[in-house]
Protein backbone atom coordinates (compact mmCIF):
# COMPACT_ATOMS: atom_id res chain seq x y z
CA UNK A 1 0.00 0.00 0.00
CA UNK A 2 1.72 3.03 -1.47
CA UNK A 3 -0.96 4.89 -1.99
CA UNK A 4 -0.34 8.95 -1.25
CA UNK A 5 -3.38 10.24 0.53
CA UNK A 6 -4.69 13.93 0.01
CA UNK A 7 -5.51 15.91 2.98
CA UNK A 8 -8.59 17.40 1.45
CA UNK A 9 -8.60 21.73 1.15
CA UNK A 10 -4.69 21.23 2.22
CA UNK A 11 -1.56 20.93 0.15
CA UNK A 12 -0.65 18.70 1.98
CA UNK A 13 -0.65 14.60 1.81
CA UNK A 14 -0.52 11.61 3.92
CA UNK A 15 2.44 9.09 3.03
CA UNK A 16 1.68 5.62 4.08
CA UNK A 17 4.81 3.12 4.51
CA UNK A 18 2.45 0.52 6.79
CA UNK A 19 5.86 -2.51 6.11
CA UNK A 20 7.41 0.01 8.12
CA UNK A 21 4.84 1.42 11.38
CA UNK A 22 4.95 4.27 9.86
CA UNK A 23 2.16 7.04 8.41
CA UNK A 24 3.57 10.96 7.76
CA UNK A 25 2.21 14.11 6.49
CA UNK A 26 4.24 15.71 4.62
CA UNK A 27 3.75 19.69 2.90
CA UNK A 28 4.50 20.02 -1.28
CA UNK A 29 7.92 19.86 -0.81
CA UNK A 30 8.43 16.42 0.64
CA UNK A 31 9.28 17.60 4.33
CA UNK A 32 7.45 15.77 6.89
CA UNK A 33 5.07 17.75 9.25
CA UNK A 34 3.29 14.89 11.84
CA UNK A 35 3.86 11.22 11.91
CA UNK A 36 2.44 8.46 13.60
CA UNK A 37 4.50 5.33 14.43
CA UNK A 38 3.10 1.95 16.14
CA UNK A 39 4.31 -1.96 16.84
CA UNK A 40 2.48 -4.93 17.23
CA UNK A 41 2.81 -5.75 21.14
CA UNK A 42 0.92 -8.83 21.03
CA UNK A 43 -1.44 -11.07 19.11
CA UNK A 44 -4.32 -8.12 18.78
CA UNK A 45 -2.67 -5.06 20.38
CA UNK A 46 -1.16 -2.68 18.48
CA UNK A 47 1.14 -0.22 20.66
CA UNK A 48 0.99 3.17 19.33
CA UNK A 49 4.55 4.60 19.72
CA UNK A 50 4.79 8.40 18.34
CA UNK A 51 2.07 10.84 17.57
CA UNK A 52 3.74 14.06 16.47
CA UNK A 53 2.39 17.40 14.46
CA UNK A 54 4.71 19.95 13.77
CA UNK A 55 3.63 23.41 16.34
CA UNK A 56 3.03 24.73 12.72
CA UNK A 57 0.84 22.52 12.06
CA UNK A 58 -1.07 21.70 15.29
CA UNK A 59 -4.69 22.49 15.88
CA UNK A 60 -5.68 21.69 12.60
CA UNK A 61 -7.30 18.23 12.77
CA UNK A 62 -3.67 16.59 11.27
CA UNK A 63 -3.24 14.29 14.47
CA UNK A 64 -7.16 13.20 13.98
CA UNK A 65 -6.46 12.81 10.20
CA UNK A 66 -3.28 10.39 10.87
CA UNK A 67 -5.39 8.61 13.87
CA UNK A 68 -8.29 8.00 11.50
CA UNK A 69 -6.42 6.65 8.49
CA UNK A 70 -3.96 4.56 10.57
CA UNK A 71 -7.58 3.02 11.71
CA UNK A 72 -8.46 3.00 8.32
CA UNK A 73 -5.44 0.62 6.83
CA UNK A 74 -5.32 -1.13 10.21
CA UNK A 75 -8.14 -4.18 9.55
CA UNK A 76 -5.47 -4.63 6.23
CA UNK A 77 -2.39 -5.02 7.88
CA UNK A 78 -3.19 -6.47 11.26
CA UNK A 79 -6.73 -7.86 10.70
CA UNK A 80 -7.00 -9.43 14.20
CA UNK A 81 -6.34 -6.50 16.25
CA UNK A 82 -8.63 -5.61 19.19
CA UNK A 83 -6.56 -3.15 21.38
CA UNK A 84 -4.93 0.26 20.98
CA UNK A 85 -2.59 1.23 23.58
CA UNK A 86 0.26 4.37 24.06
CA UNK A 87 1.77 6.06 26.50
CA UNK A 88 -0.07 9.49 26.82
CA UNK A 89 1.81 12.50 27.75
CA UNK A 90 -0.81 15.36 28.15
CA UNK A 91 -4.71 15.80 28.31
CA UNK A 92 -4.62 16.96 25.00
CA UNK A 93 -3.70 13.88 23.67
CA UNK A 94 -6.00 11.56 25.50
CA UNK A 95 -8.87 13.47 24.49
CA UNK A 96 -7.86 13.21 20.44
CA UNK A 97 -7.54 8.84 21.10
CA UNK A 98 -11.02 9.77 23.17
CA UNK A 99 -12.76 11.35 19.92
CA UNK A 100 -11.09 8.73 17.54
CA UNK A 101 -11.01 5.80 19.28
CA UNK A 102 -13.81 5.96 21.97
CA UNK A 103 -13.83 5.13 25.80
CA UNK A 104 -10.59 4.66 26.83
CA UNK A 105 -10.46 0.85 28.81
CA UNK A 106 -8.24 0.53 31.80
CA UNK A 107 -9.51 4.03 33.73
CA UNK A 108 -6.70 6.15 32.93
CA UNK A 109 -6.02 9.10 35.48
CA UNK A 110 -5.43 12.05 33.21
CA UNK A 111 -5.25 14.94 35.90
CA UNK A 112 -1.53 15.03 36.74
CA UNK A 113 -0.94 14.98 33.15
CA UNK A 114 -0.41 18.25 31.10
CA UNK A 115 -2.99 20.00 28.63
CA UNK A 116 -0.67 19.82 25.94
CA UNK A 117 2.61 17.60 25.55
CA UNK A 118 6.22 18.57 27.20
CA UNK A 119 9.00 19.37 24.94
CA UNK A 120 11.10 16.58 26.99
CA UNK A 121 7.94 14.76 26.13
CA UNK A 122 10.27 11.59 24.79
CA UNK A 123 12.25 11.82 28.70
CA UNK A 124 9.48 12.87 30.57
CA UNK A 125 7.96 10.59 33.40
CA UNK A 126 4.88 12.26 33.58
CA UNK A 127 2.41 9.35 30.90
CA UNK A 128 -0.38 7.38 31.61
CA UNK A 129 -0.90 4.00 29.84
CA UNK A 130 -3.76 4.46 27.80
CA UNK A 131 -5.93 1.58 26.33
CA UNK A 132 -8.59 1.46 23.59
CA UNK A 133 -10.67 -0.85 21.60
CA UNK A 134 -10.41 -0.61 18.10
CA UNK A 135 -13.84 0.80 16.87
CA UNK A 136 -15.63 -2.27 15.13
Amino acid sequence: MKEIIRIPGRHLVIRPELDNGNLAIENPSGIPVGSLWWRPSGKVTIHLEHLEISEVYQRQGLGEALLREFLRCLPKIYPKTKYLTGNVTSQGVFRLLQKVLGSERNGADITDLPMRSPKNWLKTRRRVLARFRVPA
